[in-house]
C-alpha cells in the first residue's frame, strides 16, 4: 500500500526518530516514534486505502463532521484517532494529510521522557 502513498512515507521518515514498521497481524504499516504508534496505514472492511492518526479530540470531532472521507479512528480509540480514506474521488489534499500527520507526531512525542525526547532531537538523521 505505501508504494502508492510514497509521499506520506517521505514526510513521515522526515520526521526525527520516525520508524515505519509492516505488522503482518494487522496487515498495516505502523509509523513509530521511540516504540509508540502516531500513525499506521491499512486498508478499512470496504478495502480502501486509509492512515489512520492521532489527534486533538475537539478537532477530530470537527473534521469527522466537516469531512465524508475522515471518520472515527478505524480500529483505533474513537476519541483521540480518526481515519482518512485516502482513494476517493475527492481526496483530502496532501498537505492536509501531512499536516494531520505531524500534528499527530507531534502529540505523541509530547508524552515521551524528556530524556527521550533528548535523544531523539539530539539523533543524527
Amino acid at each position: 500500500m505505501l508504494a502508492k502513498y510514497q509521499w506520506i512515507e517521505r514526510a513521515a521518515l522526515k520526521l526525527k526518530g520516525t520508524q515505519i514498521v509492516y505488522k503482518p497481524e494487522w496487515q498495516a504499516f505502523q509509523f513509530l516514534i521511540a516504540d509508540k504508534m502516531f500513525a499506521y496505514a491499512s486498508k478499512n472492511n470496504h478495502n480502501q486505502d486509509i492512515i489512520t492518526l492521532k489527534g486533538d479530540p475537539a478537532n477530530n470531532r470537527l473534521m469527522i463532521e466537516m469531512y465524508d472521507n475522515i471518520t472515527e479512528g478505524y480500529y483505533a480509540n474513537k476519541i483521540h484517532w480518526i481515519s482518512i480514506i485516502l482513494d476517493t474521488p475527492n481526496p483530502i489534499d496532501q498537505t492536509m494529510v501531512i499536516d494531520l500527520l505531524n500534528q499527530s507526531y507531534n502529540l505523541v512525542f509530547a508524552k515521551l521522557t524528556k530524556k527521550t525526547q533528548q535523544q531523539i532531537i539530539n539523533s543524527i538523521k
